[in-house]
C-alpha cells in the first residue's frame, strides 16, 4: 500500500482553497454575491440527476466517439435542449457536489458546441481541436462520475456526503424522495415553484 504525502496533500487542499477563495471574489466582482444560492432539497436534487441522466449518457458516448476517432463528431445538440432547465435548476440543490453535477454537463454542452464551430470554421486542425476537447471532456466526466456513479444504500451518502456529514436527515430525505416519486402531480407542482424562484435570481448563479 502506497503511503499517503501528507505534505502534498496539504499543498493541495491549500491549492484548493485559494481557487476557491479566486472563485468567490470573482463571483463579488461580478456583483454576485460569494456563494452560489442552495434552496432545492436533496430529494429534488436526485430526481432532477435522473432526470437529465440520458445527457450523461450522451456525454459518455461522445468522449469516447472524439477518442476513438480523434475527430469532433456532428452532432445537433438542440435535441439535448429539452434538459436544458432541468441541468440549470441543479445548481441551486442543496449540497455542492449535487449542484456542481449539473454545471459540469451544461460545461461540457458548450465545450462541444463550440469545438463544432471552430471545426465548421476551419481556422484550427479539426486533429488538435479534438484533442482539446476530449481532454475538457476527461476531465469533467472524471469528476462528474464521482458524484454520479452510486446505488442503492450508499445513493444518498455518496451523492452528497458533505451535506450528510452532519446533517441526521438521511431518512427523512430517502423517505421524502420516495413521496415524491409517488406522487408526480406535486413533483412537478413542487419543481415549477423552485424553477420560478431559480429564474427570479438566476443573475446570482
Amino acid at each position: 500500500m502506497n503511503k499517503v504525502d501528507y505534505d502534498k496533500l496539504d499543498e493541495l487542499n491549500a491549492d484548493l482553497n485559494r481557487r476557491l477563495e479566486e472563485h468567490r471574489q470573482e463571483r463579488i466582482a461580478q456583483g454576485k454575491p460569494a456563494e452560489k444560492p442552495e434552496f432545492i432539497p436533496i430529494p429534488y436534487g436526485v430526481i432532477l440527476l435522473e432526470r437529465v441522466e440520458p445527457v450523461k449518457e450522451f456525454l459518455v458516448k461522445y468522449a469516447l466517439l472524439i477518442n476513438q476517432s480523434k475527430r469532433v463528431p456532428a452532432f445537433d445538440l438542440s435535441i439535448l435542449e429539452e434538459y436544458r432547465p432541468d441541468l440549470e435548476l441543479l445548481q441551486a440543490v442543496k449540497g455542492t457536489m449535487t449542484g456542481a453535477s449539473g454545471a459540469l454537463m451544461c460545461q461540457m454542452l458548450e465545450a462541444i458546441e463550440k469545438a463544432q464551430k471552430k471545426v465548421t470554421a476551419g481556422y484550427e486542425a479539426e486533429e488538435e481541436v479534438a484533442a482539446e476537447l476530449s481532454k475538457s471532456l476527461y476531465l469533467r466526466l472524471q469528476i462528474l462520475d464521482k458524484r454520479l456513479t452510486v446505488s442503492d444504500e450508499h445513493y444518498w451518502i455518496n451523492l452528497d456526503y458533505n451535506y450528510y456529514r452532519n446533517n441526521p436527515e438521511l431518512d427523512k430525505d430517502k423517505t421524502e424522495y420516495d413521496r415524491l416519486k409517488a406522487n408526480p402531480d406535486e413533483l412537478e407542482k413542487g419543481l415549477a415553484e423552485y424553477r420560478a424562484h431559480f429564474e427570479s435570481i438566476k443573475e446570482e448563479f
